[in-house]
């Protein structure tokens, strides 16, 4: 005779965290199920509940986003680690890969999100960038007023200049 063993509600909780945690990392519903000895339709039913008492719904575009980049972070960051770890060329090479690859992905992104501007544009507010600070350094060097500094700032926002991307405007600070 087989006695069914009865899950306590700790570890019921670790397990469902598992199974959440192995959806996320984009792993098959059989093999979620088999690692924590569920079954399929009790792994789907975990992630289900699970989201629905999260608020997935609910989530915020920019949390998603923050979240996106978070992982795309954690994935370079433990390419870097295997590329740096493993004696094996081949994984070496295409740990170096997939880094290189998921680097692109994040700023892929972040340009489509406009939170970067796309690499032609900036080329062009690097320079921008460079050009004010070069101009505000000579401003201190000869130690012209500091309303001066303000007063062209003030003018380089004002005037139509620059580079527009994804209805944003170069931003110029004077960190004085």
């Amino acid at each position: 005779m087989i006695r069914s063993v009865k899950t306590s509600a700790a570890e019921k909780v670790k397990r469902d965290a598992r199974v959440v945690a192995d959806r996320a990392r984009g792993l098959r519903w059989a093999t979620i199920a088999q690692r924590n000895g569920v079954s399929e339709s009790q792994a789907r039913n975990i992630w289900r509940e699970r989201r629905s008492a999260e608020g997935f719904r609910t989530i915020r575009p920019d949390e998603i986003v923050d979240e996106a980049v978070a992982q795309l972070e954690a994935v370079v960051e433990e390419l870097a680690e295997l590329a740096a770890s493993t004696n094996n060329d081949a994984v070496r090479l295409g740990a170096v890969k997939a880094r290189a690859a998921a680097l692109l992905q994040r700023i892929e992104l972040l340009q489509a999100l406009g939170r970067v501007p796309l690499a032609p544009q900036l080329r062009y507010e690097v320079n921008i960038e460079a050009t004010v600070n070069a101009v505000l350094q000579v401003f201190d060097r000869y130690n012209l007023p500091k309303s001066a500094a303000h007063e062209l700032v003030d003018a380089l926002r004002a005037d139509p200049i620059g580079i527009e991307a994804h209805g944003r405007r170069l931003v110029l600070v004077d960190a004085n």
